[in-house]
């Protein structure tokens, strides 16, 4: 046999073992079929694969489409949503057909080769009960304090359909991420969020679309630090690392053109290049690990430059107490131990001096701990951060 002709039959799953006396260029990591099954090579010996184990290296390839299988367990009409059909209709011009069965067909949303049945892009999309028939559907969005798991300020699980949990973790980075206004020659104000809005969009799109969903143990997550946004869904990449960028290939075609349907994606592949672009322009670090998992990390940077008007600032400075506003008066001059601040501030009770003063001053990132590591150390002080001296300047302004 010709080295070509092995070559294609390993390339397709079919063939025979054979020991070669000398490589032949190509990789052995597929499986091999035999009269006695489907076999793996691993080094001199060889593994019978399982049933499960060659569909998960099938679906692991892209071979199977999970959005393309129809969903065995949906129960269609009752189960089917009409509002959140409608919904997508109109959101994305389609013109509604008398027949809908066989316009979510056309759509990929449905199949009719052995009766007809909802597909899995349509429960996802238009699901009534979607945990109920595909459990790990859901995007858990986590805010923390600090730059480690430790501890958790605020929680959301979004388990509705994919549409709904797209917009509903877009809305969670909204409200955990800074913005600020900017006017410039005398414009309009414009909202500025420190992190631009086009790559959350695009990072949570590309997690929804390209998220392996035979993976049944994880879900996509959303966890935001103090010092970075990480996105992260289950699948590794369909092609080799050093064409990440350049390539795209989706794993799931149906749940991607119903996004570019709306209006959220494109179709030409361009997201990752999007992203990093828009980073770049504001100066920011963007990061890829697409191993198992796949995380996008985005850097959040300790400022945004801006130029702050009078309105603004007013709106700054309101949402800050009276008792946070003497606090930083006080350390102006520089840094002081605690003891010193309540001297100053002329308070009787220490406790009030950390609950009114203290604490929510440093939950607002207005001072900060000269040793952090060590928060109840004797020699510890308290200084004002970046975000507390543009507060006192403000003041000062004023």
């Amino acid at each position: 046999m010709k080295k070509r002709e092995l070559k294609e039959l390993i390339e397709q799953g079919e063939g025979y073992f054979v020991e070669f006396k000398e490589q032949i260029g190509v990789s052995l990591d597929k499986p091999v079929r035999c009269s006695k099954g489907f076999f793996l090579r691993e080094g001199p010996n060889s593994q019978k694969l399982t049933r499960n184990e060659i569909l998960a290296l099938a679906a692991g390839a892209g071979k199977f489409k999970f959005d393309m299988q129809p969903c065995i367990s949906f129960n269609y009409p009752e189960e089917f949503e009409d509002t959140k059909w409608r919904h997508f209709l109109d959101k994305t011009g389609i013109t509604a057909s008398e027949n809908s069965e066989d316009l979510l067909t056309n759509l990929g949303f449905a199949e009719d080769k052995a009766g007809f049945r909802i597909t899995n892009a349509g429960a996802l999309f238009f699901g009534r009960d979607i945990e109920s028939y595909i459990r790990h559907n859901f995007i858990t969005c986590v805010l923390f304090k600090g730059t480690t798991k430790t501890k958790i300020l605020d929680r959301k699980d979004f388990k509705s359909d994919l549409f709904s949990n797209y917009n509903d973790a877009f809305r969670f980075l909204q409200q955990h991420l800074r913005f600020e206004y900017i006017i410039k020659d005398g414009g309009p104000r414009k909202e500025i969020s420190e992190i631009p809005l086009e790559v959350l969009r695009e990072g949570l799109v590309n997690a929804i679309v390209h998220r392996d969903y035979y993976e049944e143990g994880a879900g996509i997550l959303v966890e935001i630090y103090d010092n970075r946004v990480e996105i992260i869904n289950p699948g590794r990449l369909l092609f080799d690392k050093s064409k990440f960028g350049k390539l795209s290939v989706a794993r799931n075609p149906i749940i991607f053109d119903a996004f570019y349907r709306l209006g959220i994606t494109e179709k030409i592949g361009s997201g990752i290049a999007r992203m990093r672009e828009a980073m770049a322009e504001r100066g920011i670090e963007i990061t890829f690990d697409t191993e198992d998992f796949f995380i996008a990390t985005l850097t959040r940077p300790e400022t945004i430059q801006k130029e702050v008007t009078d309105q603004v600032t007013d709106q700054v400075t309101d949402q800050v107490t009276d008792q946070v506003k003497k606090l930083l008066r006080a350390l102006k001059t520089g840094e002081k131990s605690g003891k010193e601040l309540i001297k100053e501030l002329k308070l009787k009770h220490k406790p009030t001096f950390r609950m009114n003063y203290l604490k929510p001053a440093i939950e607002a990132g207005l001072i900060e701990l000269t040793i952090p590591e060590k928060p109840k150390s004797r020699f510890q002080k308290y200084r004002p951060t970046k975000k507390g001296h543009e507060i006192l300047r403000i003041k000062t302004e004023k």
